[in-house]
């Protein structure tokens, strides 16, 4: 098993999707890791991209996505 910077320095997708009130501590802590050309996906509620974008390298893509009652019934899907 991977710490979180060791798996933020190998993935080329990142899935950040803790409670919100973790993610300041979770992104200050993977931040210098991310490769420039990753991708960041957010589930967390109310943590618009622009506060990934702010703490991550220039260029690193930043994707919000939010999970909603079709997740409850293995219904939903994410574009």
């Amino acid at each position: 098993m991977l710490d979180n910077v060791a798996a933020a320095k190998t993935a080329a997708t990142l899935i950040l999707a803790v409670k919100p009130q973790d993610m300041a501590v979770l992104v200050d802590e993977i931040a210098s890791a991310v490769p420039s050309d990753a991708l960041v996906i957010s589930m967390a509620a109310g943590i618009p991209t622009a506060f990934l974008e702010r703490r991550l390298a220039e260029g690193v893509a930043v994707v919000r996505v939010m999970s909603n009652t079709p997740v409850l019934v293995d219904e939903a899907m994410f574009g």
